[in-house]
């Protein structure tokens, strides 16, 4: 009977090894058993803990496989160590893991790390400046990972791919030291002005000015009917957005016993 090496990983973990395994079953049935694994209700260790927090998004990569009985124990421990190296996070919960073993079988072409892992790994211990949403400094932290603790974030995803994609959270931006002009405006009302135009083209934007100052009316159940002279003032009216009062009247779909039509 051949055994496997493989990893866990996830998403949030941007695909980096974070628990290494070995296994005669299938990839597939091994990954079904982890997941299985995350509804015990008992407290587990480190590596069970943290496949509960991804318990949705876990994946399963093969790094070894063909290895006989007597060589298996050696090759995970070598995996493990390999891994840990470049990963310190690794949640395996062995404790005495040997070193300088030389398996037989490297297989270095499926272990070459690719320049995404290396900076995945590289970039939470990068420098990062955090601002606020009108683009004045707040804070500078000496990592992703030291912000991530002093801001209350469960996860370095958000901030790392804030950084990365400049994508904004509803209370800060974020932005690596290096790439930091204290002289460049980070605020949300500057950056909305650059871009919402310029992803709608003309007829589009013209289209839906048309849509929004249509004049409309709601009529209650007892009858009574009130009128709008435009499709913004009904959605304020209707503490709704304006494309969901649209879509109402398209459909003729009532909204909290109101029904709304266009004059």
């Amino acid at each position: 009977m051949k055994y496997k090496v493989y990893y866990l990983t996830s998403d949030k973990d941007f695909n980096i090894p974070m628990y290494i395994g070995a296994t005669r079953k299938t990839l597939e049935e091994r990954l079904r058993n982890h997941k299985s694994e995350c509804y015990l209700e008992k407290k587990g260790n480190i590596a069970l803990n943290w496949k509960k927090s991804r318990r949705k998004s876990l994946k399963i990569y093969l790094i070894q496989d063909n290895i006989s009985l007597e060589n298996i124990e050696n090759m995970e421990v070598f995996w493990i160590d390999f891994w840990r190296k470049i990963n310190p996070n690794l949640k395996n919960t062995n404790k005495y893991i040997r070193y300088c073993i030389k398996p037989e079988h490297l297989l270095i072409e499926k272990t070459n790390l690719s320049e995404k892992i290396k900076k995945a790994v590289a970039h939470r211990n990068k420098p990062i400046i955090v601002l606020n949403k009108d683009g004045t400094f707040y804070n500078e932290y000496p990592s992703v990972k030291s912000c991530a603790k002093e801001l209350g974030y469960s996860q370095l995803t958000t901030i790392s791919f804030g950084a990365k994609d400049k994508i904004r959270t509803k209370r800060f931006n974020f932005v690596y030291k290096s790439e930091y002009d204290p002289n460049k405006d980070y605020s949300y009302k500057n950056t909305n002005k650059r871009t919402v135009f310029t992803k709608m083209n003309k007829k589009c934007w013209e289209a839906s000015a048309m849509k929004r100052r249509r004049r409309c009316m709601i009529e209650n159940e007892s009858g009574q009917k009130t009128e709008f002279d435009s499709l913004r003032e009904c959605s304020k009216f209707l503490n709704v957005v304006e494309s969901t009062v649209h879509k109402k009247i398209k459909l003729n779909i009532p909204h909290k016993g109101y029904k709304i039509k266009y004059i």
